[in-house]
């Protein structure tokens, strides 16, 4: 019984030591690859303007700054439109307004 064992054990360095045995990227019968998930691009500067401009068709873009908010990169845009001034936040991956203030234009 031990020298089965023992003949198994040196029979697996070998074939370890060979490089033999399943090949890494062997898939277990019916089951899918699924590709590694994209990395989202980030948004462009001008895209969050023009997502904030959405909010406030008639203000005028008066700065951009990429920021980190509420723990991710994020976009501030702030656009001006009369007596308001909007601050936006817009996450740099999704597009989406994470944070929204608006205060009088003194």
């Amino acid at each position: 019984m031990i020298a089965r064992a023992a003949l198994a054990a040196a029979g697996a360095a070998a074939l370890l030591l060979a490089g033999g045995g399943v090949p890494a990227t062997a898939q277990a019968a019916g089951s899918a690859v699924r590709p590694a998930p994209a990395v989202a691009e980030e948004i462009t500067a001008r895209r969050a303007a023009e997502i904030a401009r959405g909010y406030v068709p008639d203000g005028r873009v008066v700065g951009t700054e990429r920021v980190w908010e509420q723990g991710l990169w994020t976009w501030w845009v702030q656009v001006v439109d009369g007596a308001w001034k909007y601050d936006f936040y817009i996450s740099a991956v999704s597009g989406n307004v994470v944070r929204f203030k608006i205060n009088l234009n003194r």
